[in-house]
């Protein structure tokens, strides 16, 4: 069966990036090891010669938002963020549940395909 999936939606390039990027990755940890299918976009900072690097800010969150667009739920993690404040607002519009709260989020939210 399909695990749920989970959108990690959060600051990459304003403040401590490293503080950023380990923040998610706590996050995806635990969801993966409760059985979900977190889709972590912090990932990006890890291998930046295979990323694009011409693509503009705007580029980027259009493909963010299209994977928000097939989550099941998001995390917004703590932070200062423009891209995570209109991924979390693109998904209240499209009706998808976002979480501030990892553990209200692993209580309401199935782990199972919604």
């Amino acid at each position: 069966m399909p695990r749920t999936r989970i959108y990690i939606s959060g600051p990459i390039t304003k403040g401590d990036r490293n503080n950023h990027l380990h923040q998610s990755l706590v996050a995806m940890e635990h969801l993966l090891k409760a059985g979900y299918a977190p889709f972590n976009p912090m990932l990006s900072m890890l291998c930046p010669f295979n990323v694009p690097t011409n693509l503009c800010h705007g580029e980027w969150l259009e493909m963010d938002c299209s994977w928000v667009g097939v989550s099941d739920a998001v995390l917004r993690l703590p932070g200062e963020s423009i891209g995570g404040d209109m991924e979390t607002d693109h998904a209240k519009s499209l009706g998808i549940p976002v979480y501030t709260d990892i553990e209200l989020l692993l209580k309401e939210v199935p782990c199972e395909s919604i």
